[in-house]
């Protein structure tokens, strides 16, 4: 009876072995992982560069669904989850994929190391941004030529909850400043412009929306959605908030009036 029940143990072993054997390959398959080198503390002891801002980083979950930003920000967030990294010959990060802390491999050390590492990148602060930019009407907007003015900044996406319920809000401050020209709205998003068309059937939006905004968000160093900034008349950023809060709309709306008295 014994030799039976660790013969099945055995054979269950072999089995789990082998379907994790074919979910790593197939993962792999899937969002080209066969090409690059994982990294361990090994390759974090040499040194790895990230090969792109974190707008344009694509992260994965162990299904090979995307993940985005805000959503990565949140898992890293809890240390239930840890970011493992994924180079190029030239040792520059091209994915990563999110494991939960409990797995096996890499090392702690190499897991915490990783972490920290992918929060620093997140952490940068933004120096000398400048951007010229196309809203969804063609309208140009440079930042460098907007000194003098009062610009209020949103960072959103589509299927970012948070980010739709304080549109109303949002609304009702660009309608009170409306026949200010020293006041303008901006909303930055990664979306492309045909899916925001299809939102905006559905969504009122008043600010002037800034499509596939990518490189503008990882500049800022935006790791959180919505995130609201006002800009002085100096180009200073003097407010900023992150996710929405019960007075974060009073809170914008207070702060672009004293600044236009």
């Amino acid at each position: 009876m014994q030799k039976k029940i660790k013969s099945m143990k055995k054979r269950n072993m072999l089995q789990f072995i082998l379907f994790s054997m074919m979910f790593c390959l197939n993962l792999q398959g899937q969002i080209g992982l066969d090409k690059l080198i994982k990294v361990g503390e090994k390759e974090l002891k040499n040194g790895v560069a990230f090969k792109e801002d974190i707008a344009d980083l694509p992260f994965y979950d162990l299904k090979g669904n995307k993940v985005e930003l805000d959503e990565v920000n949140s898992l890293l967030d809890s240390y239930k989850y840890f970011p493992q990294f994924y180079i190029n010959e030239s040792k520059q990060i091209e994915v990563v994929v999110l494991h939960e802390m409990l797995d096996e491999t890499p090392t702690a050390m190499a897991k915490m190391n990783s972490l920290r590492m992918l929060k620093d990148k997140y952490n940068e602060n933004p120096k000398d941004v400048e951007f010229s930019v196309n809203d969804m009407s063609g309208n140009s907007f440079k930042l460098s030529e907007l000194k003098g003015k009062v610009v209020a900044i949103n960072f959103w996406f589509i299927n970012c909850k948070p980010c739709v319920d304080e549109m109303p809000g949002l609304n009702k401050i660009v309608e009170k400043f409306k026949n200010n020209e020293n006041v303008v709205f901006l909303a930055f998003s990664f979306d492309k412009k045909n899916n925001i068309e299809l939102f905006l059937k559905k969504h009122r939006f008043l600010y002037n929306i800034i499509p596939e905004s990518k490189q503008v968000v990882s500049d800022y160093g935006i790791r959180s959605f919505p995130t609201n900034l006002i800009l002085n008349q100096e180009g200073n950023v003097i407010y900023e908030e992150k996710g929405l809060h019960s007075n974060t709309i009073s809170e914008l709306e207070n702060t672009i009036t004293s600044l236009t008295k």
